[in-house]
């Protein structure tokens, strides 16, 4: 018996073979479904320091996610949000010049707000005189590089001064010469600079 294909049959033949191609080629074959979208989260507050008059914002501090090395600025409000964060537990730490640096750890489940409180490097002053010995007694000297001078930048430590005058040295307690001079600071502090004439 011989079977003839007409041109309405054609069609049906061509949806069946099209039909039998969608699916796996093999037994063996797995489809992987679609991947699932990732679920992230914003972390955002403010950063402030105490004052005599209250809390008061801080612009321009560096706030760091140390998971994923993503940093952001504070705005003039002191406010700041990182974004795109997974859940997970991470630590978060603030910086900036002129104050002590602060780390935070927290566990993200959601969107999270976190204020961060900042305290001031605490500084102090080192001041003097420089001078020399005269008949008539100490006497300051006018024209030298660090002659009556005032740091008030200065933090607890040893602070090395480089004191110059043309035709003076400075000289240790055993008679030899030198450059600086390296008061050691604890809190505020006077510290006078004697030159001897060469």
């Amino acid at each position: 018996m011989r079977t003839t294909i007409t041109p309405l049959s054609v069609p049906i033949l061509a949806l069946l073979l099209s039909a039998c191609d969608s699916g796996p080629s093999s037994p063996d074959e797995i489809v992987s479904p679609p991947p699932i979208p990732t679920v992230t989260y914003a972390l955002s507050g403010a950063v402030s320091e105490l004052t005599p008059t209250g809390p008061a914002p801080i612009d321009g501090a560096l706030v760091r996610d140390m998971n994923s090395g993503r940093t952001i600025m504070t705005d003039a409000t002191g406010f700041y949000s990182l974004r795109g964060l997974s859940a997970t537990s991470r630590s978060v730490s603030v910086s900036k010049f002129g104050y002590v640096t602060a780390t935070n750890t927290l566990t993200m489940m959601g969107d999270t707000q976190l204020d961060i409180r900042l305290a001031r490097v605490a500084t102090y002053t080192l001041s003097g005189v420089v001078y020399e010995i005269t008949e008539a007694g100490q006497v300051p000297l006018e024209g030298v590089e660090h002659g009556l001078y005032s740091f008030a930048w200065a933090m607890d430590g040893v602070h090395p001064l480089y004191v110059t005058k043309a035709g003076y040295q400075i000289f240790d307690p055993s008679g030899r010469p030198r450059d600086t001079v390296t008061p050691i600071v604890r809190g505020d502090k006077r510290f006078d600079i004697q030159l001897v004439r060469k």
